[in-house]
């Protein structure tokens, strides 16, 4: 199972810190609309009698997926303030930063200068002389070459320090870092659902997880139930689990630890050998006083001592970026603003984490405890990509709030008498694929006046965030992952190149985008930003320009 590779309701997506969730199973249930109409609030409010009143009156199968998609949103932002917290996201988060500039460094060259390439790179790269014999496709130049020598480092650096090196035995043998992150944000997600729908509502969750699941989510807390005894309250619990995601992950000392689960079984074991025991701490001080020994054992620093050079490593690498940038823009003579708005992203993220973090870790107790899910909709929002394959009806009402990201067009007398009220004024019903909220639909409450909040934190900038790495992330993806990656991105990654004229290649051969709109835009696959380019007959004719002069390409090595 790849990093954060997530279940048919939400995922976590490493390449832009954003949230997906998954509409399709609502809309598959048989009261599919009144269950999306609870399920959409539960992205931006906190869950209320109605969603209690429908859960009640559910059928065991239809309550299980009831309870699913009112929580996803709660599981996976419990996965995005993690990582906000700790050094492991801070990792992730420059890792993916620098494979997103040097992609955009690129990216003339993949949407324009090559008459044909293969996803993902990798494949490409291992046998470039199959595709050259098999498809007429030209091995990759040096900017690709540039390109592949850092996405290949980061996947495998990416890779190691959520594998780690530690063995264990079964079964938690299969036990990694996206298996800490899980094991914290279910326990979020139980508390949530045991506080609005009842302990008879939170088992019937737990019996919808397979075996394999099973381990999956609740792996790392076998571990440290094996490890320590199941007798730890689920503040310490947490706790436990979340500093482990707190290493000097970019340490160069071989002999310091630098995964979390190696961290985890390290620091369970030295709990262990020092008897550690719930009774003997009186309070939660002492457990981070505990905590601190270990690293400061381990590390020569403390717990906030790792924080603070996880921060400070972010700052040393945007300014990398940006002496990158300069030297990419001196030497080709042309702006990279896609790269910029990149690193302008992750200057974002670099503030908020510091800020974030500095106020959970001086007194990490409410954090770990449930003031935390009482405060989770007033914390930092993550990007949300809310996505349906079938397709959604897009109303003005949607639209004022969810910037609709990906649609399809559909114009049927048929479809326009049954729903009169969705029909554009060309007869059309758009359907939406993959939304975003607009900004202004973020901001929530204060945090409880219980939570000690020393520094103020910088709000996220939503547009740039999915500016940079809507576009970025997407192509980035798909390189990466090639059709591996979320469907609704390799389509539009090739509806997007064949539009230039552009051919992509896999190991099955070639995929054939989506029909491409030439006097209309009556296409199945039509971005909002697409469409309303090929509105324009100049547009128009410069695309159709650019694909009749496919010989005339160059590479830019």
């Amino acid at each position: 199972m790849e990093l954060f590779e997530g279940s048919s309701a939400g995922r976590f997506d490493p390449s832009h810190f954003g949230l997906w969730i998954s509409l399709d199973r609502v809309l598959d249930s048989e009261r599919a609309q009144e269950m999306l109409e609870l399920t959409w609030p539960t992205y931006h409010f906190p869950l209320n009698k109605k969603h209690r009143e429908f859960v009640q009156n559910c059928q065991p199968q239809e309550e299980l997926l009831a309870i699913q998609a009112f929580t996803v949103f709660s599981h996976e932002t419990k996965h995005f303030h993690d990582l906000l917290v700790t050094a492991y996201g801070s990792l992730l988060m420059r890792q993916y930063a620098r494979a997103a500039v040097h992609c955009a460094m690129c990216q003339s060259e993949l949407l324009i200068h090559r008459e044909s390439i293969v996803i993902p790179l990798s494949d490409w790269f291992s046998a470039p002389e199959v595709f050259e014999s098999g498809f007429s496709v030209r091995p990759p130049g040096n900017n690709l070459k540039f390109l592949y020598e850092t996405l290949g480092p980061m996947r495998d650096k990416v890779r190691g320090v959520d594998q780690g090196l530690i063995p264990l035995d079964p079964p938690f043998d299969d036990i990694r870092a996206s298996s800490i992150l899980e094991s914290l944000a279910i326990l979020t997600q139980e508390e949530l659902i045991a506080r609005e729908f009842g302990e008879d509502s939170m088992k019937v969750f737990r019996s919808g997880f397979s075996e394999e699941a099973q381990l999956e989510y609740y792996g790392a807390l076998g571990l440290v139930n094996a490890v320590l005894g199941s007798r730890y309250p689920l503040e310490v619990v947490r706790f436990i689990l979340l500093v482990s995601l707190c290493g000097n992950f970019q340490d160069p000392n071989p002999d310091h630890l630098r995964a979390p689960k190696d961290i985890l079984i390290d620091l369970l074991i030295w709990l262990r050998d020092r008897k550690f025991q719930p009774n003997s701490i009186s309070g939660f001080e002492d457990l981070i006083g505990t905590i601190d020994e270990y690293f400061e054992e381990k590390y020569d620093t403390d717990l906030q001592g790792n924080i603070i050079q996880a921060s400070k490593t972010n700052d040393k690498v945007e300014t990398a970026l940006l002496e990158e940038l300069d030297i990419f823009e001196r030497e080709t003579g042309k702006a990279c603003h896609s790269g910029r708005r990149v690193v302008e992203a992750f200057s974002n993220f670099k503030h908020v984490q510091a800020a974030f973090a500095a106020n959970v870790m001086i007194n990490p107790h409410w954090y770990c405890s449930s003031l935390y899910l009482e405060n989770q909709m007033s914390l930092p929002t993550p990007i949300i990509f809310v996505e349906s394959e079938g397709g959604l009806p897009i109303s003005e009402e949607l639209e004022s709030i969810y910037y609709v990201q990906s649609e399809s067009r559909i114009h049927s007398d048929t479809t326009a008498s049954q729903f009169p009220n969705l029909v554009d004024n060309e007869g059309v019903i758009r359907l939406g694929h993959v939304f975003s909220p607009r900004q202004q639909f973020t901001k929530h409450s204060d945090i409880d006046e219980a939570i000690p909040w020393w520094y103020e934190v910088a709000p996220i900038d939503f547009e740039l965030w999915q500016k940079s790495y809507d576009e970025i992330g997407s192509i980035l993806r798909v390189l990466l992952d090639g059709e591996n990656a979320p469907a609704k991105q390799v389509e539009m990654f090739i509806f997007a190149l064949g539009t230039l004229g552009t051919r992509v290649f896999s190991s099955r051969g070639e995929l054939t985008p989506a029909e491409l709109p030439v006097d209309s835009v009556d296409s199945p696959v039509v971005d909002p930003v697409v469409r309303k380019y090929y509105e324009d007959p100049m547009f128009r004719d410069g695309i159709e320009a650019l694909r009749s002069h496919k010989d005339q390409r160059f590479e830019t090595d």
